[in-house]
């Protein structure tokens, strides 16, 4: 099984409003980032560990690195997490196949 990083953007503290509802219940959006990574061969998966995640957080980074290019897929995130608006993440990625180890 093939492992590729993603690239240090992602890894680390970061507000990531865009990346949930725009009408939620979480009052705090600063999430740290422990490890982020792209893992696979013939299926794609994305592994993600944080000290905490918010409702469909994963699923729209996901879709927001999958709508760009691949060299430049976390190179998105900081610039969406700096607008703090859902409107500038992209897409859902649908829910199809999520799994959590813990």
């Amino acid at each position: 099984m093939r492992s590729t990083p993603v690239p240090q953007p992602l890894v680390g503290r970061h507000d990531f409003t865009a990346f949930t509802f725009n009408e939620t219940y979480h009052t705090r959006f600063v999430r740290d980032v422990l490890h982020a990574e792209w893992r696979g061969d013939d299926a794609l998966s994305f592994w993600i560990e944080a000290d905490s995640f918010m409702r469909q957080m994963n699923r729209v980074l996901v879709g927001t690195m999958l709508e760009s290019r691949p060299a430049h897929a976390a190179s998105m995130i900081s610039p969406v997490c700096s607008r703090r608006a859902r409107s500038a993440a992209g897409r859902t990625a649908p829910a199809h196949g999520l799994y959590s180890p813990a």
